[in-house]
């Protein structure tokens, strides 16, 4: 008796689904690792292999299409990198260096490397989250900055900087002068205040403003704001 074929699986069609597909893909991937851990590193990786499928479906599309309408190769090269040929059909566009194609190819490490560095945060008596973890790096890009203070000091700045993205930050916050000028001024207080060197300081708050506007959105959503 043949076999039914199984109907192939519907794909989300909310947020919510979404995001629960993406939470089972990743706690199948995760393995033992702590979930709280995991899911900062694996979510988004799910997400770009999932927005890079996208675009390179419709790279594919594209290409047959001009093919069709009888382009030729040079021609299609001039056209097969238009970003309105993918944002017009509602696909996001993927530099060449964040595709999913190529960070598979140019990747340093293995599933090991993921994991390290999912818990680099445990180094750290308390342990950083990963939030912290950002703006450590931040702080810690400059060497003498470590060799200075050492990594317990720039690990207390970075707590300390959560605390003034919690405390400060507002969904307006990239388009308000005052309220950026408040989170610069808090940040300058916080390098001197550990004694951050401070010909190094500018470069150290260019870092941290870039982390924070990168994080703003999720802080001020769990604000309510």
């Amino acid at each position: 008796m043949p076999r039914t074929p199984k109907a192939a699986p519907q794909a989300p069609s909310t947020m919510k689904e979404l995001k629960d597909t993406l939470w089972k893909a990743a706690d199948k991937l995760r393995g033992s690792m702590d979930a709280s851990q995991y899911k900062d590193v694996i979510l988004g990786l799910v997400f770009l292999k999932y927005v890079s499928d996208a675009f390179d479906e419709r790279r594919d599309g594209i290409r047959a299409e001009l093919a069709a309408d009888g382009y030729d190769e040079d021609q299609i090269a001039e056209l097969i990198d238009d970003v309105d040929e993918y944002t017009g059909r509602g696909v996001f566009w993927v530099p060449a260096n964040a595709r999913w194609g190529f960070l598979a190819e140019n990747a340093k490490g293995t599933s090991v490397d993921v994991a390290a560095e999912a818990s680099r945060g445990k180094h750290f008596s308390p342990p950083l989250s990963s939030d912290e973890l950002a703006f450590y790096d931040a702080v810690a890009t400059n060497e003498s900055a470590v060799d200075i203070q050492g990594e317990d000091v720039l690990a207390q700045i970075a707590r300390e900087l959560v605390a003034v993205m919690r405390r400060d930050v507002r969904t307006d916050w990239t388009v308000r002068d005052d309220v950026r000028a408040k989170l610069r001024s808090s940040i300058k207080r916080l390098l001197v205040k550990y004694k951050y060197p401070p010909d190094k300081q500018p470069e150290a708050i260019k870092l941290v403003m870039e982390q924070m506007e990168a994080m703003a959105p999720r802080y001020a959503d769990d604000r309510g704001q």
